[in-house]
């Protein structure tokens, strides 16, 4: 699947991002805020199998990636 990032803004792995954001919907999160708050409230758990480098992405920067992500090759 191709990465939605622009090469000099990637603070955060679209793994990371898409993991956690799974992670929050199968926890019964709704939307942006929730995928970030979720992230927070259980950072040391994310961190033993993803990179997250720079923490947990903001609201912003899931809403960003999240978004311009292609539905057809994410279905892919």
């Amino acid at each position: 699947m191709p990465d939605p990032h622009i090469e000099h803004t990637r603070f955060h792995s679209p793994i990371d991002i898409l993991v956690i954001a799974l992670l929050t919907m199968i926890s019964v999160g709704e939307g942006w805020e929730d995928m970030a708050k979720f992230g927070i409230a259980k950072h040391d758990w994310p961190r033993t199998f993803l990179e997250l480098p720079r923490g947990i992405p903001s609201a912003g920067t899931f809403r960003r990636v999240l978004s311009a992500l292609d539905p057809v090759a994410f279905n892919r």
